[in-house]
């Protein structure tokens, strides 16, 4: 209870702004917030509390909001998520940190990782990068950073896969592979001449190569460089044929027009 007093005090509320309730309030003084804590006693849980009043993306983003270690910080093996650079101590496998240029896949890692119930995204020593966090005890205004939930995620998101996912059937997994407890070379029992540790325990796509594609600017083809398709040619052909038609059908006009004033315009020999 004293957690619940804690984290739902005046100011520190973790929900985005439009969702925080002022009702809940000291359990003494609120028979709401005495119901909200039965919940969560009852096993509805803070994390699926967050769901419940989550705000789709990126609404549900906190922005000038910084979420501290505060003793909640999440150290977890984020070299399977593909990260290699902003670690802490730059020990990717057992870090509550990492570099990353875009925000969406700081929190789809934290939606992946069962103890990480938060987020935060910011600029440290000029690189941007990701913290994980299992609260948010910490939280307090930072200038430029941004902080989300556990469910603050992008419309459609999909739970990410340690490694590579292609490496992963026959009963084969990231945490039977490639745990850290196998040595720098991960579980031999797991690779053959196909999959090895090189392969199979970091993501296809490497974060540098995620990076460069965000970056690429999107440009417009000339239509000179268009593929002339059967479907191209077929516009073309009717564009000639209706400019064709419609010089036939003036120049049958002209032939036929009376000698009056609209007939200044149809150039005649001998005029």
């Amino acid at each position: 209870s004293s957690s619940i007093r804690r984290n739902f005090a005046p100011g520190a509320c973790p929900f985005a702004p439009l969702t925080c309730l002022p009702k809940f309030q000291p359990m003494a003084r609120s028979r709401s917030a005495a119901g909200v804590g039965a919940a969560i006693a009852a096993g509805f849980g803070a994390a699926r509390l967050h769901a419940a009043l989550a705000v789709d993306w990126p609404g549900c983003q906190q922005h000038n909001v910084v979420i501290r270690n505060a003793g909640q910080a999440l150290f977890a093996d984020l070299q399977g998520f593909g990260a290699e650079r902003g670690c802490f101590l730059d020990d990717c496998l057992n870090s509550d940190k990492f570099e990353v240029s875009d925000i969406e896949y700081c929190a789809e890692v934290c939606n992946a990782l069962e103890k990480c119930f938060w987020w935060v995204w910011g600029v440290e020593e000029g690189k941007e990068k990701c913290w994980l966090r299992t609260g948010d005890a910490g939280r307090e205004a930072g200038t430029g950073w941004v902080s989300g939930s556990k469910d603050c995620v992008p419309l459609g998101t999909k739970k990410l896969l340690m490694g590579n996912d292609e490496c992963w059937v026959d009963g084969h997994s990231y945490p039977k592979c490639c745990d850290a407890t196998y040595g720098p070379n991960g579980n031999d029992d797991c690779w053959n001449r196909t999959y090895h540790y090189d392969i199979c325990c970091f993501p296809k796509e490497s974060l540098d190569a995620r990076k460069a594609k965000l970056s690429e600017p999107t440009v417009a083809k000339p239509m000179a460089s268009l593929p002339a398709s059967s479907g191209n040619i077929l516009v073309y052909c009717i564009v000639a044929g209706l400019a064709l038609g419609t010089m036939l059908g003036f120049s049958r006009w002209c032939r036929d027009a009376a000698d009056d004033i609209w007939d200044d315009m149809c150039p005649r020999p001998g005029r």
